[in-house]
This record gives C-alpha cells, structure tokens and sequence, in this order.
C-alpha cells in the first residue's frame, strides 16, 4: 500500500519506505529507496520485525544472528541481504528488490485460469533452489569452519522467479545455524508444517537433508497438481508426515515419468539415510532428466513464462475485482502458512493442565445455569399463557365421604295442559254360552244311547230327544273301513 502523493514519507535507517507489500505474523515487508554513495537512487526491499516481537529478547537475539549470516550470502540463487540494524525501537533487514512472482501466486494465477505449471518451469525451479542450497548448506565462516545452515522453511512461497528468468531462493527468517546455541529454542518448530520433514516434526536435530525433502514436497506438488500433505488440523498433517509414506505421484496422474517419480520418491524417503544427501546429488539427476525428455530449462525459458503470467494476472486484475470472500481467503492463508513465534520450552505442564481444566469446569457450570434459567424461564411462560382446562376430580379417601353437591335442577318451561284421559267404558256383561257339543251319532258296535253308564262316559249332560223309530236309519260311517254298498229297493 503506498502513501498518498503529497504525504511525507515514512523513514527507517538510510531507508525511505515507499509501499508496503506484505504483512505476516513476524514481520513486514516495504519497497524502499535509497541513495547511494554515487547518488543514483537503489531500490531494496525493507524487511521490519513488528513491535510485539521486537519485544521478545529471545527471538531478537535468533534474528539478529541470522541477520548477520543472511548479509554473508552471496550466490545467484540466493536473495542478497545488504544491511540490517534498528531505530526506535524498529528492527530491519534490507534485502535486494526482486521483480517477478513466488510460485505459489504462479500455481493460484494458473489454477484461476485452468491450467497447470509446465513441467519445465517445475523442473527449472528445483534445479535453481538445488544450487542455491547446495552453496548454504557449504557456507564457512572466516576461519573456514562450516557453518552448517539449514533454510527449514523450503516452500512455494520462499521460491521466487523474476523476470529476467532468476530462481531466488528468499526468506531466511527462520535460517539456522547447527553450531549456534543462542538462536534455538527446546522443542521449538520452526516452518511451514505442510512442507516440514519427519525430523523436523519431531523436534529433532536438523541437517541438509531437512530441506532436501521439503524440496521434494514442492516438486511432488508442482509436478501433480495439488496438495501432498493435508489435513483438517496442523496435528493430522504432522502425524502423516511422520508415520506415513508419500503416495507415488503415478497414483495421481496416470502418466507421470517413471524416471521423475524415482527421483522425487527418493527425496521424499522419511528415513534420511536413504534420502539424497546433498543438493547437488539431486540437482544433478534433475538436470540428466531434463536432457533425456529434452525439456528447456533455461533461464530464457523462465523469464518468457513469468512475463507471461504477469500480463495475465494485470489483465485480470483490470477487468475483474477480487470479491470479499476471495480477499478474506487470500488473508487467512497468509496467516495460516505465516510461521508462528517461537515460544519458550514448557518443562512444567501441571499448572497449565490444571488451569485448562478449571477454565472448563467455570465454562460447563456457567452454561448449566444458563440452560437451567432458559427452562426456568419457559416453563414460567407456559404456566402462565397455556388455556384453562377443567381439572379431573379427585377421589377422596375412604375414612371420609366428601359431601356429593346436589344436582343442578333443571330450568321449568312453559308446557301446554295435557288433557285428562277420557273415563273407562264399563264392561258389558254377557250370559254365560252353555257349550253344546256337536251331535253324535252312535255307533251300532256301542251299546244303545239310552244306557246311564255310556252317557256318563260320553260326558253329556243335555237330554236328546226320543227316537222315531219311523225314521230313516241315516247310514253310519265306520272309521277306518269301506262304505256299505247301498241295497237295493
């Protein structure tokens, strides 16, 4: 972010600040001016220790030591470092101003436009940073004793390619020399977790081979297309880092190089006896690669292809502007990827456990009361605001009826008269009917009708009249048998 014309200019040393062009969790870094003893005017970039850690001695102590080893370096694949000091409180080191990208902007640039990294440029950018490594890891100090340098923080974005086709490698900031004491903190991790090495996780001793599989990460990533390491927390990607093996790069892109996938696997080889064990060694079958796929690596090359993805990243830029949600993004990956600020060894874990532990014991009462009051609070509400029901009545004990209430009595309406019902009709009495059996005729096997005994068996109270003997005999009817014939007169 540059300062408003007209404004005056913010100064640090000999140094006038002119942009700020990054911010991370340690430091922040300016493109600065300066003039020289010549009088012609030097671009550098300006790299400051915020405030907050300028207050650590430890960490001051661990920067101004690489400072002065960074301001020894001087090699093509190296960024150069001129000049460091403080003023006012304000700790710098300024560095050379390079033009062009990181290849972490160059993969996201591509990404957005669906392409991939040519395997060129890939392989160009390992050859780079294996020289430049190869000429840290050998630097001596005046009485030629080897300074033993390890970069530990070998990434995307520590590797940088210019527009004159330069591979850089930058940021130093976590650089450590193996003999110095003073710039070491107990247990302390330093680097980017994504792209550490199984030792490196573990806290241990570091040497060459440290960065040596770093690089072997990047060129995993650059040549695949995406992540190696990934994991929702730093903890997961650590614990992959130091149990378990790089998948084969043919695992995820069916045609990759055999013979660049041997390469790589044994970069990344987790027991360093049988990793490479110089950059040199890798640089060199890098290059033999190179020649047999007959890939053009040179710098010519590089400066073409980041020329290249400068235009289109300006064209972009003036045609599309970068949404809240990609600004927010781009800012919490930054922070995620910044290193951390060492902290000293814990050798006591007691207090802080037990801290931890009654901070949880307040936060789980306070969040009980609060669920107990929110109840509270509701059922209060619904006591109040739920409709009235009628209430079932209650048995009462056996040692005393309660009194039962009356009934209600029932509204009386007018009704009409009912009209009385009419008197009963008298019954009519009837003289008895004396009962007259049908007459009889006797039958000539009975005895005659005039014998007591048989009118008593017959039952007939009633006298006949007498018998005309003169009368027709009317013939008579036996049951069960032929009617007589009838004689003839």
């Amino acid at each position: 972010m540059s300062a408003p014309p007209g404004a005056r200019r913010e100064r640090i040393g000999r140094y006038t600040l002119l942009e700020r062009i990054a911010s991370g969790g340690m430091a922040e870094i300016f493109r600065a001016s300066s003039e020289g003893s010549d009088g012609i005017e030097h671009v550098v970039a300006i790299k400051r220790i915020l405030p907050e850690n300028a207050r650590n001695n430890e960490f001051m102590t661990m920067f101004l030591n690489e400072a002065r080893i960074a301001a020894t370096l001087r090699h093509p694949n190296v960024i150069q470092a001129f000049d460091f000091g403080s003023e006012n409180g304000s700790y710098y080191l300024a560095m050379e101003y390079l033009h062009g990208l990181d290849t972490r902007r160059i993969v996201q640039s591509l990404a957005l436009a669906g392409k991939k990294l040519p395997l060129e440029i890939a392989i160009a950018s390992a050859i780079g940073i294996c020289a430049g490594l190869q000429y840290v890891h050998d630097k001596r100090d005046k009485n030629d004793r080897s300074l033993g340098l390890v970069h530990r923080d070998v990434s995307p974005q520590n590797i940088f390619l210019t527009t004159s086709g330069g591979v850089k490698l930058v940021d130093f900031g976590v650089a450590k020399a193996v003999h110095r004491v003073s710039d070491t903190l107990s247990g302390t991790i330093k680097g980017k977790v994504t792209y550490m090495s199984p030792e490196q996780v573990r806290a241990e001793r570091l040497d060459r081979r440290s960065d040596l599989f770093s690089l072997s990460i990047v060129l995993w990533e650059l040549t695949v297309g995406r992540r190696l390491f990934e994991g929702v927390s730093e903890a997961m990607v650590m614990n992959a880092i130091d149990k378990l093996d790089a998948p084969a790069p043919s695992q995820m892109t069916p045609r990759y190089s055999p013979d660049l996938e041997r390469i790589v696997m044994k970069g990344l080889a987790r027991d360093r006896e049988r990793r490479y064990q110089s950059a040199d060694e890798l640089r060199s079958d890098l290059e033999a690669f190179a020649r047999e796929q007959r890939l053009d690596v040179s710098p010519r090359t590089v400066a073409t292809f980041v020329r290249s993805v400068q235009a289109d990243n300006q064209a972009a830029d003036s045609t599309l502007t970068p949404s809240p949600v990609q600004r927010e993004f781009e800012r919490a990956l930054r922070s995620a990827q910044t290193p951390r600020t060492p902290k000293a060894a814990v050798t006591d874990v007691t207090p802080a456990i037990v801290v931890r532990s009654f901070k949880r014991v307040v936060w789980f009462a306070t969040l009980g009361l609060l669920a107990g009051a929110g109840v509270g609070i509701g059922a209060a509400w619904y006591a109040r605001h739920r409709p009235s029901a009628p209430r079932p009545a209650v048995a009462a004990p056996a040692t005393a009826a309660a009194p039962t209430a009356a009934p209600p009595k029932p509204i009386e309406t007018a009704r009409p008269p009912i009209p009385p019902p009419p008197p009963p009709t008298p019954a009519i009495e009837e003289p008895p009917t004396e009962l007259v059996p049908p007459p009889m005729h006797p039958r000539r096997d009975l005895a005659p009708a005039s014998s007591e005994p048989a009118r008593k068996r017959a039952g007939v109270h009633a006298k006949r009249p007498a018998h005309d003997p003169s009368a027709p005999t009317p013939a008579v009817e036996k049951w069960g048998a032929e009617p007589a014939p009838a004689s003839p007169r």
